[in-house]
């Protein structure tokens, strides 16, 4: 993250706030999942867990959400504790928003 401040004499008169965002992606068990906050808790091969969230546009879900058997779009309420999944998506500002989930086969 940077910031970035645009001086006149002794006054700020500006300020600009950027953070990089890279790619991420997350693959795991779902263990929680909370449709009304728009986050699941994905735990990983190695036990480790991360909070993985669907990107919303007003009140509505944004992520693609992909049946990995069919390779149609399924709904996010199709999401449960108990499926697998693969998260791609962008970490930005400390957090892990999905542009795709894929439910893998189990």
């Amino acid at each position: 993250s940077t910031v970035e401040l645009g001086l006149e004499g002794s006054s700020i008169v500006r300020v600009i706030a950027s953070s990089e965002a890279s790619n991420h992606q997350a693959q795991g068990l779902i263990l929680d999942y909370n449709l009304s906050y728009g986050y699941m808790t994905v735990e990983n091969a190695d036990g480790a867990t991360e909070q993985v969230f669907l990107a919303m546009d007003g009140a509505s879900v944004s992520t693609s959400i992909i049946d990995g058997t069919t390779g149609e779009r399924i709904s996010a309420t199709d999401l449960d504790a108990g499926l697998r999944v693969m998260a791609v998506g962008t970490y930005s500002n400390g957090s892990f928003i999905a542009s795709t989930v894929v439910v893998l086969p189990n």
